[in-house]
């Protein structure tokens, strides 16, 4: 959860400092979850959404990363936004 956390944290943060306008930045932003599948066939998805459906089974350490990962991700989106 860290390890991505980091890594797709840091896309965010350079698609925020990268050039354009709002409309562009939720275009990359949204184009990430696009190429994943895109990508895979529909056969890969995002390790903390497949987490997030099975938080109730998560350790409390665990569900706590999970949950520091979805709020700075909606931060990150609402800035973009």
């Amino acid at each position: 959860i860290e390890r991505y956390h980091v890594y797709f944290l840091g896309i965010i943060q350079r698609i925020q400092s990268g050039r354009g306008h709002g409309a562009s930045k939720l275009r990359a932003y949204w184009g990430l979850f696009e190429a994943t599948l895109a990508e895979t066939g529909c056969d890969r998805a995002c390790p903390c959404g497949m987490l997030g459906a099975e938080i109730a089974t998560l350790d409390r350490e665990a569900a706590t990363k999970l949950e520091a990962f979805y709020k700075a991700n909606a931060i990150a989106l609402a800035e973009i936004l």
